[in-house]
C-alpha cells in the first residue's frame, strides 16, 4: 500500500503482543525502506487498552482517531 502512495493506519493496543510482534518483526527490519514515506504510515497505540479493545475509553478513543484520519485524508 505505501508503495503505491496510499494511507496507511495502523491502532494497536499497548497491551498486545502483536504491536510489538509489528514492531520487532517488521517495522525495525524495514524502517530505513520507508523513511521517504513516512507521511503515509501513521501508527497509534491505545494505553491500557487489550486486543480486542473492549473499553469503552478504548472504543471512544479508538473511533476518533479513526473518524479524525478518515476525515484528514478522504474528506
Amino acid at each position: 500500500m505505501i508503495s503505491s502512495s496510499r494511507k496507511l493506519l495502523l491502532i494497536f493496543s499497548d497491551m498486545d503482543r502483536l504491536y510489538w510482534e509489528y514492531d520487532e518483526k517488521f517495522w525495525q527490519p524495514s524502517k530505513e525502506a520507508y523513511k521517504d514515506r513516512m507521511e503515509y504510515i501513521d501508527v497509534r497505540v491505545l494505553k491500557n487498552a487489550n486486543h480486542i479493545i473492549s473499553s469503552p475509553d478504548s472504543q471512544k478513543e479508538m473511533l476518533t482517531w479513526t473518524c479524525d484520519w478518515l476525515k484528514g485524508n478522504y474528506s
